[in-house]
């Protein structure tokens, strides 16, 4: 991978050129976008900020365009939290959370 690649470049070109790299290894190498996100689920809120901006910079994809502005920010919530949670820094404390309480003693395999 190239640490050079700038946060404004393509979405579909940065993909194709960070291809099997991970967030730690972004912040690691001190890449542009681990500085942009500050450490904090880098290659998540890359794609969210490239979703949004494709909906704001294409008006004719934006399913969203009609929503009234409250839900608009009911749903970004969502989609943002469902998103950072894709990263696998948050996996095993979500998961923990969700186990029934008479397994909460017990120890994952």
């Amino acid at each position: 991978m190239e640490p050079h690649i700038a946060p404004q470049t393509s979405h579909k070109t940065w993909l194709r050129r960070c291809a099997g790299v991970n967030n730690a290894y972004l912040v690691t190498v001190r890449h542009e976008l681990a500085l942009v996100y500050n450490d904090a689920s880098v290659l998540e809120n890359r794609h969210l900020a490239a979703m949004y901006g494709l909906l704001a910079g294409r008006p004719e994809a934006d399913v969203l365009a009609a929503v009234e502005p409250a839900r608009w920010r009911e749903l970004r919530r969502m989609v943002i939290n469902a998103v950072i949670h894709t990263d696998m820094v948050h996996h095993f404390p979500l998961v923990s959370k969700a186990r029934p309480p008479w397994l909460q003693s017990r120890r994952a395999p």
